[in-house]
């Protein structure tokens, strides 16, 4: 009976394939770029058995974005339910009457249709949506709102979402649903799509649990950085902005918000560091010689760093973090070097300043190495193609900005060419978060193109909530986001006072914050079986069980 029941066991925990279907209508745009027309396409997807590759078939033709726009999609709703899509396929098809299909702005679309089919839950055949899909599940800015809608209600569509926050002002929405007939729903992030779609009530945690371990080490780095800069202010330094950092890390501390103080005292030992070399009045032999020792310091480091054995996505976070320091503490140390070879003493002397506390800075993140937590696949294969479809978004996010603001795509191309620099150079870790700080701001941009400057505030509450609820779910999956959640607790600090950093560092946490949607976890794989198949297996395992069992009694008599 025992073995019996243990092979029950077993087979409830064999995976049944999945093989569902579905359909939705996506809000498409014909001449984008002049004299904009709306239309209605139609998205079928069928997910069955597989390896976890993505297959488009797009009639007209479909661009490259759109299809780097629904690899994007899938994952985000993979991700979202904690669902492993490396065991399906997906066939995702698209028909449309515009003569070609292209932009990320059915992105939000085609995530709430994955998730529907993973979940077997039907959608509202009369609902639609427009939104690019960005990471953590919130859904970005897109055009042609009013053409497209007017569109989708020429086609019996009943209800339509928007992206929240968009330009369009709430008496103009109000009016476009008196004319046309339809209900227009603001959502900002995926789940509220999904409700909309289904009825499905998608729950969002919004309570961070903090390991012990994170805030005693981050109150002692704060504690200990805010100590020297008082300390070193009185002797070297009273200059006003200085004591405004000093006065801000201490109200930080006092709110609990350790890497925020941290921040604040960073910036005021930098400015008392400059004034300390220059007060030192080193002659240029010295200064040479300290800047090339401390080099020497900065490259030993980063050798041991690249030693470190990367297991969780703290490991990861943490490594990164390091790297980036060092990385541009030895920048300003060459750039020190050829400053005082010019005889620009000065100059040389606040890029070393720079780079001793970056460096310091880099030494402070090192120990968080080696956090416990749940482990990925984290290998140089893994690494790679991470970093590259992680560029890939950049790239397609560059050509989506394009349209609307050409000027705001120098820096994030000088960033791709970076990135790709990077991987070349066998520097993935780092590559996949250059190319994650570009999509960061990209998104920004994209975000502050399209959305009324009177929703400010709101938009940032928003931001802070949805990024608050998905450091919540990563926790709870044994993930901590370490540099997402210090990004995002620097952007709760800086909300009142800078609130165009504030949404930078909440961009930043996001990206951040997400980064196992590119890993495979470490785990056991166990064989899939079809559902049709699933009586037979089970029939054939009892009955090899039973034959067992008669075998057995009949030896025990003999």
């Amino acid at each position: 009976m025992k073995k019996l029941c243990f092979m029950i066991f077993v087979l409830i925990l064999f995976p049944v394939v999945l093989a569902n279907s579905g359909s939705m209508k996506l809000m498409a745009v014909t001449n984008p770029d002049d004299n904009p027309r709306g239309s209605v396409a139609n998205m079928f997807l069928e997910i069955e058995e597989g390896t976890g590759r993505i297959f488009i078939d797009s009639y007209p033709l479909s661009k490259l974005d759109t299809q780097i726009s629904t690899r994007f999609a899938k994952e985000v709703a993979c991700n979202y339910l904690e669902k492993d899509c490396s065991r399906y396929d997906f066939f995702y098809t698209i028909r449309s009457d515009s003569s070609l299909i292209g932009g990320p702005s059915a992105g939000a679309a085609t995530t709430v249709l994955t998730m529907s089919v993973l979940e077997n839950i039907p959608l509202d055949d009369k609902a639609t949506m427009t939104g690019t899909i960005n990471t953590g599940g919130i859904i970005g800015p897109v055009g042609s709102i009013v053409e497209k809608t007017r569109a989708a209600a020429k086609s019996g569509i009943k209800k339509v979402l928007i992206p929240k926050f968009t330009d369009i002002n709430s008496t103009n929405l109000t009016r476009l649903e008196e004319e046309l007939g339809i209900e227009i729903i603001e959502v900002s992030h995926i789940s509220e799509a999904a409700e909309e779609f289904t009825g499905k009530k998608f729950s969002n945690n919004n309570e961070v649990n903090l390991s012990n371990s994170y805030v005693e080490v981050m109150k002692s780095i704060s504690d200990d950085m805010c100590s020297r800069a008082k300390e070193l202010y009185e002797a070297y330094e009273k200059n006003n902005r200085t004591s405004q950092l000093i006065e801000l890390g201490d109200k930080a501390i006092n709110l609990s918000q350790h890497y925020s103080a941290a921040s604040y005292c960073y910036g005021a030992l930098l400015r008392i560091r400059q004034e300390k070399l220059k007060q030192e009045n080193l002659d240029k032999k010295k200064l040479q010689d300290l800047i090339e020792n401390t080099l020497k310091r900065a490259q030993e480091f980063e050798n041991s760093t690249n030693n470190k054995e990367l297991k969780t996505l703290t490991d990861l976070e943490t490594f990164m973090a390091v790297s980036e320091r060092i990385a541009e503490s030895k920048e300003r140390l060459i750039d020190s070097l050829y400053e005082l070879s010019q005889n620009n003493t000065v100059s040389s002397i606040n890029h070393l300043a720079y780079a001793t506390e970056r460096l310091n800075s880099a030494r402070s993140w090192s120990v968080f190495f080696g956090t416990q937590g749940r482990e990925f696949k984290l290998d140089k294969e893994a690494l790679d193609e991470s970093c590259l479809k992680k560029v890939s978004e950049v790239e397609e996010r560059v050509q989506y900005l394009d349209l609307y603001f050409p000027e705001g795509t120098k820096e994030a191309r000088g960033s791709i060419q970076k990135a790709y620099g990077l991987y070349n150079k066998e520097n993935p870790e780092l590559c996949l978060y250059t190319a994650s700080i570009a999509k960061a701001k990209i998104d920004l941009i994209l975000n502050s193109i399209s959305i009324d400057p009177d929703f400010t505030e709101e938009v940032i509450e928003d931001r802070l909530r949805i990024v608050k609820s998905l450091i919540a779910k990563q926790t709870e999956r044994g993930i901590f986001p370490i540099v997402a959640y210090s990004y995002y607790e620097y952007a709760d600090s800086l909300k009142e006072t800078d609130q165009y950093s504030a949404l930078l560092y909440l961009e930043y946490a996001l990206e951040l914050g997400n980064l196992d949607i590119y890993f495979e976890k470490k785990q056991i794989k166990l064989p899939k079986i079809k559902q049709e198949y699933l009586p037979v297996f089970a029939s054939g395992m009892l009955v090899g069980i039973l034959l067992t069992m008669v075998l057995k009694r009949k030896k025990t008599k003999k």
